[in-house]
């Protein structure tokens, strides 16, 4: 077993391959026998975003298709906090405790398959994406591609969010849910559905808030919405103590794992 966080990552990125094929099947057999496999995902999201769009774009008093749009990139990049948090509370001791116990598969190749899968029903938005883009007329310029260091910022952190709150939620049964509870109000905390400039002169307080420059990062590039430079240090800034958590955690609890599981 690695002594350290930085030693457990760099194994997790020498074994990709192997959970890259997991995932691959993973995700397969999980929409398999349907008649539109994976994109069911995608339709979910518009279905919802679009009745969601109806009402509220008329509250916001903003053109329906641009309000769709900010929403459905909104919520889609909110899917991806979700697996970091609230999806990843159980994956040690329910979802993925037949690997790691009968199979004998590595902590970290299982962070990684469990990561790989939700960036493999990620990406299945981005073609949505374009076409969104489009039928809003967002002008297309070089600022659209800031989405990419933005969505690969957001997975780094997301990778020691995962291990963090899976480990912890396997020590502590009771954390999982209450992470769960939060989550569900945390998406009505974060401008997704509402503008931050409509808080006035307590704009900035939404940074508080670690999920703002998450979706930011990958939703304002896209909508051609001028990027706050703040929002890649700010999540530059969490990956660094993430990933010192992350190793102080790691050292305590490594040998450990198996009997909470």
């Amino acid at each position: 077993m690695e002594k350290n966080f930085y030693s457990f990552t760099l194994n997790t990125i020498k074994n990709h391959s192997l959970a890259l094929n997991i995932a691959k099947l993973e995700t397969t057999v999980k929409y398999r026998r349907t008649l539109i496999g994976n994109f069911w995902i995608v339709l979910t999201y518009l279905i919802t975003v679009s009745i969601i769009s109806v009402i509220w774009s008329i509250v916001m008093n903003v053109p329906y298709l641009d309000y769709f749009a900010k929403v459905f990139l909104g919520f889609t990049s909110f899917y991806l906090i979700l697996s970091f948090t609230a999806q990843a509370t159980d994956i040690l001791f329910l979802q993925y405790k037949g690997l790691l116990l009968s199979l004998g598969i590595k902590l970290n190749n299982v962070l990684s398959i469990y990561l790989l899968t939700k960036f493999l029903e990620f990406i299945q938005f981005i073609p949505m994406y374009i076409i969104i883009i489009f039928l809003a007329d967002v002008e297309i310029t070089l600022t659209n591609l800031l989405f990419i260091p933005g969505l690969i910022l957001v997975f780094l952190n997301g990778y020691w969010i995962t291990f963090i709150i899976s480990i912890s939620c396997a020590r502590f049964r009771d954390l999982g849910m209450l992470i769960t509870a939060i989550m569900s109000a945390s998406i009505l905390l974060t401008p997704i559905l509402w503008d931050k400039d409509q808080l006035g002169k307590y704009e900035n307080l939404v940074y508080l808030n670690p999920f703002t420059c998450m979706i930011e990062s990958i939703r304002d590039p896209l909508l051609g919405i001028d990027v706050n430079p703040f929002i890649y240090l700010q999540l530059i800034l969490f990956l660094v103590v993430g990933f010192i958590m992350s190793d102080l955690i790691y050292r305590y609890s490594r040998k450990k794992i198996n009997f909470w599981i």
